[in-house]
């Protein structure tokens, strides 16, 4: 019994030292860093998250159906094509979001959803600029290429207007 316990508190301090090792690593604790690196270091980490980025939310519910399914791969497709050489100093970003979820329910307010939808927005430093429903993604949901050829146009026309 008591060797039980030791091997229970060996195993236990094991996943603590794992841990804490892991947590250290993602600090970036280098001790060959002067202080001088690290403030550098944490500067250039501030200055990408000021930099502007697009959010392509894709909203859904509980059910869905295969349409639903079709926008969603789509949608997702159309963000991981995304590749414009004059404006790849912007990050795009999908969000799959379940609207039936209480804990989302805001989404519904802040983009006046009305049924389930495909929004994009942007982001400037940190803080949603505007955003933009797109009302004909059903429309086009059986048409691949000019589905995902509609999103890349919204995001370059939101994109270019603001710059």
């Amino acid at each position: 019994m008591k060797l039980k316990s030791i091997i229970r508190a060996l195993l236990l301090a094991f996943v603590v030292v794992s841990l804490v090792t892991l947590v250290l690593k993602e600090l970036n604790t280098d001790p060959d860093l002067t202080t001088d690196e690290r403030a550098e270091n944490v500067s250039e980490t501030t200055e990408k998250v000021a930099d502007e980025k697009i959010v392509v939310y894709y909203f859904h519910g509980n059910r869905r159906c295969n349409t639903c399914k079709a926008v969603e791969a789509n949608t997702t497709k159309a963000v991981q094509s995304w590749a414009r050489d004059d404006l790849k100093d912007i990050t795009i970003e999908l969000s799959i979001v379940n609207v039936d979820d209480p804990v989302n329910e805001h989404f519904v307010e802040s983009f006046e959803l009305t049924f389930r939808s495909i929004v994009i927005a942007r982001f400037k430093d940190g803080k949603q600029q505007d955003w933009k429903k797109l009302e004909d993604a059903w429309k086009l949901a059986d048409d691949e290429l000019a589905f995902i050829d509609y999103i890349h146009e919204v995001i370059a026309s939101m994109l270019k207007e603001k710059r």
